[in-house]
């Protein structure tokens, strides 16, 4: 969650694009806090009919932490954060096939998206069933 919320500070647009919708469309946010909520399903009359759940607050996950604040960069370098993401960029050859493919899917509707990504995945399962059975003359 941490390492999220770096990344959310920094304006990350590859973190940001798995969200459904930009929460921070004009500028990185300068602070974000994470709280910890127990939620609770309504009772049918209860309320308007429109709120399903109701929540309390319980504590705070973090405070609010700036991007720049030391304690959040020794917090990642402890846990090697900072490491990973330098490892991670070191092969640049990757990035404009990974931005092709952003861009694609991007625009591409969700559920299509998945049920393409099943059936290839499932695709030689099924050719290799097929096999087998033909080979047992069913």
């Amino acid at each position: 969650i941490i390492n999220l919320a770096h990344e959310l500070l920094q304006n990350n647009t590859a973190v940001l694009d798995l969200m459904h919708k930009n929460p921070f469309p004009d500028k990185p946010p300068k602070f974000i806090r994470a709280s910890k909520y127990r939620y609770h399903y309504t009772k049918f009359k209860e309320g308007d009919g429109i709120a399903w759940w109701t929540r309390d607050h319980r504590e705070d996950y973090f405070p609010p932490l700036a991007l720049y604040q030391p304690t959040l960069k020794e917090f990642l370098q402890y846990h090697g954060y900072t490491d990973k993401l330098m490892e991670q960029h070191k092969d640049k050859s990757i990035i404009p096939y990974m931005e092709m493919i952003r861009k694609v899917v991007r625009k591409t509707d969700p559920a299509v998206l998945i049920w393409t990504i099943s059936l290839a995945a499932f695709l030689p399962h099924f050719k290799a069933l097929r096999f087998r059975f033909s080979l047992f003359g069913i």
